[in-house]
């Protein structure tokens, strides 16, 4: 510290004699820098790493294509946007099914709070769940060493999602915390206010929630499209009335994430290969704009059962 007090002493005496102002002060650092070879770090640029539209069509489809259970705890931990070590906490009694929340009681800082979630995801864990009323949600099928058997540890949540990533052919580095980036960034893009993605997330800092709101492609193509083409903004964004509409009642006010999305798109345009074959989102919503819109009932549902998928056996 003293050093740097003598070396702004000795710079400071220096303008003064030279008789440099502020504005060529700043020329003169410049060149000084340049001179002594110093160069700023590079700026990270860019938003958090996540997983594109297909990329978690085909992780999904991959999850439930291993098991019903694997993929109804994968879709469990990237539409609630808990972390692993949340997850595996997260036991029956925590599930409102009636309310759509399902309670995090031991979040990180050991921090409480409910996260909603949508009809169809409820359906899906009332299934699951069944009669039982205790015990974890996600149940381990080891009975294990610790002092609570068949409990799911975090670390082979981590090893269950990069087995699925590895075999849906997903290149980049998929972990649990990256599902977590991913939900997030796709409810910013739907419209969630920051500070509400701050609560449904558990951050404790808003500056934590707000890596992930830097504008991504995605988000400056829809704001883009929204001033530019409203129309045709409104057409890519409505495939088909969400599952949870009735015939007659008008759309839902539910909003679908992104991979249900495509899945309408896909069965709006006629498309009948496995999501992992599937084109890019935009040319899916190509597609599906040249086709009739499709009334609600003959919109594709999840199915009743987690297990109940062609291909896809059961727990």
């Amino acid at each position: 510290m003293a050093s740097v007090k003598r070396v702004a002493a000795a710079v400071a005496a220096i303008l003064v004699r030279e008789g440099i102002d502020y504005a060529q002060s700043k020329a003169v650092f410049k060149a000084a820098r340049e001179r002594a070879g110093l160069r700023a770090a590079p700026e990270r640029r860019g938003g958090v790493d996540r997983l594109t539209v297909e990329e978690e069509l085909r992780f999904l489809d991959q999850a439930y294509a291993q098991d019903g259970r694997t993929g109804l705890m994968l879709q469990t931990l990237l539409e609630t946007g808990a972390r692993a070590s949340e997850l595996v906490q997260i036991r029956v009694a925590d599930v409102g099914l009636a309310e759509r929340v399902v309670t995090i009681r031991h979040g990180k800082g050991d921090r409480r709070r409910e996260v909603p979630i949508r009809r169809d995801l409820a359906q899906l864990l009332r299934l699951h769940v069944g009669t039982r009323r205790a015990g974890p949600l996600f149940a381990s099928r080891q009975q294990g060493s610790g002092p609570a058997p068949y409990t799911l540890t975090r670390q082979r949540v981590g090893q269950v999602v990069r087995a699925v990533a590895g075999a849906a052919g997903i290149t980049k580095r998929v972990y649990p915390h990256l599902l977590r980036h991913t939900v997030a960034t796709r409810l910013l893009a739907l419209g969630m206010d920051i500070t509400d993605l701050q609560r449904f997330l558990g951050d404790e800092s808003i500056t934590t929630t707000r890596h992930y709101a830097e504008t991504t492609a995605a988000t400056l193509q829809r704001r883009f499209d929204q001033l530019t083409d409203p129309a045709a903004h409104t057409a890519t964004m409505r495939p088909c009335l969400p599952p949870t509409s009735s015939p007659g009642a008008g759309p839902s006010r539910s909003i679908l994430l992104v991979h249900e999305v495509a899945v309408l798109a896909a069965a709006q345009a006629g498309i009948d290969r496995p999501p992992r074959e599937w084109p890019p989102l935009g040319q899916l919503a190509c597609l599906a704009a040249r086709q009739p819109a499709p009334i609600a009932s003959e919109c594709p549902r999840r199915p009743a059962d987690p297990s109940d998928v062609p291909g896809r056996p059961g727990r």
